[in-house]
């Protein structure tokens, strides 16, 4: 469920998916007042419940930072070249 991976060196690399993993963890322990076992036990099934509706992966389909900031430069070189055209 939760197993970063890690690099050559050992050390673990976090994922966004990780990363939501570990707040998700933390809102069912904290907020929801969640024992390990039941966050545990919330979680599986919220994943298999995901799947089962949509057939797809409990992983959410979101747009990363980076390709929003590389559509955002590539605006603003079509503008630049509109500019240079008039």
């Amino acid at each position: 469920m939760f197993a970063p991976q890690k690099n050559r060196a050992g050390q673990r690399t976090y994922r966004r998916r990780d990363v939501e993993m570990a707040l998700r963890i933390k809102e069912l322990l904290y907020d929801e007042k969640y024992t390990i076992a039941g966050a545990k036990q919330k979680l599986s099934s919220d994943m298999r419940g995901v799947n089962r509706e949509n057939g797809m992966s409990a992983r959410p389909k979101a747009p990363t930072r980076s390709l929003n900031h590389h559509l955002r430069w590539q605006q603003n070189l079509v503008r630049v070249d509109q500019r240079r055209m008039w």
